[in-house]
């Protein structure tokens, strides 16, 4: 009993930091780095999150989406490298998650 008590414990801080790491990593302007973060969390995790993890996750990865559409919208027509550089992210991150 008590070593399955210690094994949650040990696993709920692991989670915690994860989604801290991934929290630091989207206020650092680490976009590919957050969603990897996540991806791994959610691999090795093996089931869904609680609410709340799953709430923070969704907004990080749903405004970084939002972000690098926003810089293809706002490209100007001649700046192939930028449109280029956003598509790849979100080809990225599709693939990760």
């Amino acid at each position: 009993m008590y070593r399955l008590s210690f094994f949650i414990l040990i696993i709920s801080l692991l989670s915690g930091c994860a989604i801290q790491q991934a929290e630091n990593a989207y206020k650092s302007g680490n976009y590919q780095e957050t969603v990897s973060i996540i991806a791994d969390y959610l691999d090795k995790k093996g089931t869904l999150p609680n609410e709340s993890d799953s709430e923070s996750m969704f907004s990080m990865v749903n405004n970084i989406v939002i972000r690098y559409e926003n810089k293809i919208a706002t490209a100007s027509d001649e700046d192939y490298g930028t449109k280029i550089s956003a598509y790849d992210n979100l080809l990225s991150m599709r693939k990760r998650l």
